[in-house]
């Protein structure tokens, strides 16, 4: 049985006993995750990492910005400034699927990223985390 109640929708069956489990039709649910998050080495350099995602296959209503977590892997003989292991975050338009994180990117250094969906009803959980990688001084990012 399908009754509407308004702007609630039943949708279960019921007997004479049975009550109808109400669900608001508007309700908006967060996304799931969204996929094949790599960095695209042509386009990274020694102070930016160039990334790029596919959309939640689930996006659970209109997807309103994407969320980039990254953050620094200390490695061994290097010289870091500041608090280069904090996590920082980055909002980004979600009309796009790529984006080319800079700023206070270190070269030669390895991230750890992530990215996250957003709806109306909050961040959906993360995708797959890669490690990602700037030049060193000079050089082209490779990655093995």
């Amino acid at each position: 049985m399908h009754e509407s109640m308004g702007a609630f929708h039943c949708k279960s069956v019921r007997t004479a006993t049975e009550r109808c489990n109400v669900v608001p039709s508007f309700l908006t649910l967060v996304p799931s995750a969204p996929r094949n998050l790599t960095q695209t080495v042509d386009n990274s350099t020694e102070s930016s990492i160039y990334l790029q995602w596919e959309a939640p296959l689930s996006p659970n209503g209109v997807i309103s910005r994407y969320q980039i977590t990254y953050r620094g892997l200390q490695t061994p003989n290097a010289v870091y400034i500041g608090n280069f292991t904090s996590t920082s975050l980055q909002h980004v338009d979600p009309s796009v699927t790529s984006f080319n994180l800079s700023g206070g990117l270190i070269p030669g250094s390895s991230y750890e990223v992530s990215v996250q969906a957003a709806t109306s009803a909050g961040l959906g959980p993360s995708s797959d985390t890669i490690v990602a990688v700037t030049a060193e001084s000079g050089k082209h990012v490779h990655i093995m």
